[in-house]
């Protein structure tokens, strides 16, 4: 097996929408001296910044009423302990809404 470390320095970012875990877009080529690889599927992606499952629930789903909503999603990443997590949600989903409520989770445990 070959493994290539490519450093902070080569300019490299992830791109802003996170990757997702095995991400089938990812392909690996070479253009080598002793013959060519055509793009070749990588097998296996480690996800970064990426959810799945979002649901959103509202209690009592009555238009023009306060209402408790819960959140849920699943994790496509790794969180590792301290990191944390920022959840903002508009106080009003009307086209009127100009505040934003914020939940922080911390992690106190790995999770994977």
């Amino acid at each position: 097996a070959v493994s290539v470390t490519i450093l902070e320095a080569s300019g490299l970012s992830l791109p802003t929408a996170g990757i997702r875990n095995n991400h089938s877009n990812v392909f690996i080529w070479t253009q080598a001296s002793g013959g060519s690889v055509p793009p070749t599927l990588v097998a296996s992606v480690q996800a970064v910044g990426s959810f799945s499952n979002g649901t959103i629930f509202f209690v009592p789903a009555v238009e023009s009423t306060y209402t408790a909503m819960q959140v849920s999603f699943t994790l496509l990443m790794g969180m590792c302990p301290g990191e944390f997590l920022n959840v903002s949600i508009l106080k009003s989903l009307s086209l009127q809404a100009a505040t934003v409520s914020t939940l922080t989770v911390q992690n106190s445990a790995a999770m994977a």
